[in-house]
């Protein structure tokens, strides 16, 4: 969908994104987020939201879908502890897409101790079925940070991937085998708050 029809209707481009819009309707605000024909879109009053979609009417066709359920491959749920995000289908399809579908469950996603190098293992894989399935947990760390570090250590290695390189990405699908059922819950912003752990020396 052209920009400007967003931006003719008294939205601006946001900042941070060029796929994100911002409006205000008198003293509420709506958030478009766009993907090709997809369009999310999110604000501060259920009202002026319907009126916003009308006003969209007027300028094209649109299907409106109603409550967000599925948008770029993260499920939505809508709980009363808040919303809880997840990729369940999406990993489920990465089981697929990888020829591990009956893998077996992993406590983690990454060896104790292990270090991984691009110096090891020999001699190298062909990297074509390597890169997919790394750019793919890549995305899947949007609504699981849990295995987010053990995912950028395999993708520092996509020049050269070996066997070694590989069986670390084989260990993460294990893991993610063992905790599909984990998402992200957004709570209420009433209940918001971040906490943060680190274990540095």
């Amino acid at each position: 969908m052209p920009e400007f029809l967003f931006i003719s209707n008294g939205s601006s481009a946001s900042k941070i994104g060029t796929s994100i819009f911002l409006k205000f309707m008198g003293s509420h605000s709506i958030f478009i987020l766009i993907y090709v024909d997809d369009i999310l879109i999110t604000g501060s009053c259920p009202a002026t939201i319907h009126q916003f979609i009308s006003q969209m009417r007027c300028e094209f066709s649109i299907k409106d879908l109603g409550h967000l359920h599925y948008f770029l491959g993260v499920e939505a749920q809508f709980t009363p502890q808040g919303l809880f995000l997840s990729q369940r289908q999406y990993m489920q399809d990465l089981f697929q897409q990888s020829t591990m579908v009956a893998v077996k469950p992993l406590p983690s996603p990454l060896a104790g101790g292990e270090k991984l190098s691009k110096f090891d293992g020999t001699p190298p894989l062909d990297p074509t079925p390597y890169r997919p399935i790394v750019g793919a947990l890549q995305y899947t760390t949007l609504t699981r940070p849990d295995f987010a570090y053990a995912t950028k250590k395999v993708c520092h290695l996509m020049q050269a991937p070996t066997i070694v390189h590989w069986a670390a990405v084989k260990h993460i699908l294990h893991y993610i085998k063992h905790t599909l059922h984990i998402g992200f819950l957004i709570w209420p912003s009433s209940r918001l708050s971040l906490t943060t752990y680190s274990d540095t020396d």
